[in-house]
This record gives structure tokens, C-alpha cells and sequence, in this order.
């Protein structure tokens, strides 16, 4: 999962980036609208990400609680 993660979210990142910029190329009136779209996907994005890490911790613990009680 984590070796996931390490390419997930750079190769994520890059292609909302590369989007939104040809996105502004494309329209100079909305580059306002765009940014404010991107951000927000990237806010969401990394809030996701953040949740998932905090998960799998959470449920790494409990497999080791786990197997020491049936030692």
C-alpha cells in the first residue's frame, strides 16, 4: 500500500496540474475559476490520502494487537 501511495499521489498531482494549465492556456477569462477548481481537487485529493494513511496506521496497530493475543 505504501509503495502505492508513493507513486500515486505525485503522478496524481502532475496530471491535475497539467490539466489545469492547459486549461488556462486554452481561456484567459476563467484562469480565476479554474484555479479555484483545482485547489479545491487537490484540498479533497490530499484530505483523502491523509484519511487512507491515518487508516492503514490505525489498522497496523490492531493486526499486531492481534497477534501478540494469540501468542
Amino acid at each position: 500500500m505504501k509503495n502505492i501511495i508513493k507513486y500515486l499521489i505525485p503522478s496524481a498531482l502532475l496530471m491535475l496540474l497539467s490539466q489545469g494549465l492547459h486549461a488556462q492556456a486554452e481561456s484567459g477569462m476563467s484562469n480565476s475559476k479554474i484555479e479555484v477548481v483545482i485547489g479545491v481537487i487537490v484540498i479533497i485529493f490530499s484530505v483523502v490520502v491523509l484519511y487512507l494513511i491515518r487508516l492503514e496506521k490505525k489498522i497496523n496497530l490492531l493486526e499486531k494487537r492481534n497477534k501478540e493475543e494469540q501468542l
